[in-house]
């Protein structure tokens, strides 16, 4: 990864940086030691990740290299301000997480970090939405994004919806069900 780098910024000019990868800091110890390398190397650029950052994953030490080496901003998958909905669509972070990864970005002023949050999960009652809604101010970040749910085949908070999906798949969409993003 870092001789790509290297060999797009002295060869090809680049200057910005887009990390597409679902969980960047899985591997803490290989992406802080191509942080560093960033570091080291005064390389002059940006990055990014807006595929988004696993919030447990989030620690002070990767947050101070992370604004060195020129991160300018990242998305962090809350999904719900509510503990009962994060636990039925099986995510990996909990309300803790976010609030020791919200105190450590505070300090940081370069990093622009977004929430992403979903509403109308399966099963998920209005009150567990303003649950959301005020669990996004608590965090202070950049930027909430509230998405209106739509069913996925293959995720885990529809898994009992195999049947219709399975229509959807059989009738190829003649059946006036399709796919429907409303906020778009």
């Amino acid at each position: 990864v870092v001789e790509e780098m290297e060999y797009l910024i002295t060869k090809r000019n680049v200057r910005h940086f887009e990390w597409l990868d679902d969980d960047l800091l899985f591997d803490s110890v290989a992406f802080k030691k191509i942080l560093q390398t960033i570091i080291d190397n005064q390389w002059n650029i940006t990055w990014s990740a807006n595929n988004g950052v696993i919030a447990s994953s989030i620690k002070e030490d990767i947050v101070d290299l992370m604004e060195l080496s020129g991160c300018i901003g990242f998305k962090i998958g809350i999904e719900s301000g509510n503990p009962d909905m994060l636990r039925k669509v099986l995510k990996p972070s909990r309300h803790r997480h976010f609030l020791r990864a919200a105190k450590y970005l505070q300090k940081s002023k370069k990093i622009f970090v977004g929430g992403n949050y979903i509403l109308g999960l399966p099963d998920e009652y209005f009150f567990m939405m303003m649950d959301s809604f005020r669990f996004s101010l608590s965090l202070n970040l950049d930027w909430s994004a509230f998405t209106v749910c739509q069913e996925i085949r293959g995720a885990s908070a529809f898994s009992e919806m195999g049947e219709l999906f399975e229509a959807q798949i059989k009738s190829e969409g003649t059946t006036g069900i399709g796919n429907f993003i409303p906020t778009r």
